[in-house]
């Protein structure tokens, strides 16, 4: 229902999130778990000139496209005028070797960071145009999550509002416990 929106807004009611009667008579709760992934990011450097390509903390770069050459004028205007010089097949490549995966990363567009070997079109003023975006690192799903709730501990849960943590979970199972096998010997 969500997936890919800027917003959205769920009801935690059966017709809505399920087909048909799923244990009915049985109070229910929704617990959501959602991600929002900051939308694409691109930069463009005229020949030389450097930039820091960045994301949030404990999100990670991820290059999708990059061109470094010259297929229009009016991108970084040159003073050598209009000629065209199409972009260096392994600057994509490069970039993701160097950047994906990591918080930040320093671009130049420069010949010898973006290409293998010598430059193509010498003595022409090209750009880099860089698209990117962010995505959550592997550890931001590890922190912070609740896990499952065994049914046992919800269904002696008295205040529904309050979020567990693991710890707390853990220490009222075992009062929990406690309590159950001291009215099993009485």
């Amino acid at each position: 229902m969500c997936e890919g929106m800027g917003s959205c807004v769920l009801e935690g009611r059966a017709d809505i999130l399920q087909n048909g009667k799923h244990c009915y008579g049985v109070q229910k709760y929704l617990l959501v778990n959602y991600t929002c992934v900051p939308q694409k990011k691109e930069v463009v450097l005229c020949d030389s000139e450097r930039s820091i390509l960045s994301c949030p903390s404990d999100w990670l770069l991820k290059i999708n496209s990059a061109f470094w050459g010259r297929e229009h004028a009016e991108v970084c205007p040159s003073a050598k005028g209009q000629e065209v010089c199409p972009g260096a097949s392994e600057t994509v490549s490069k970039l993701r070797s160097k950047c994906n995966n990591i918080p930040f990363c320093p671009v130049q567009a420069f010949y010898k960071e973006l290409q293998n070997g010598g430059e193509n079109c010498p003595n022409l003023e090209k750009y880099l145009i860089v698209n990117y975006s962010c995505r959550p690192s592997p550890d931001i799903g590890r922190r912070g999550q609740l896990g499952l709730i065994p049914l046992s501990v919800y269904r002696n849960l008295r205040l529904r509002s309050r979020i567990w943590s693991p710890d707390d979970l853990k220490k009222r199972s075992k009062v929990i416990g406690s309590r159950d096998s001291r009215k099993e010997r009485n």
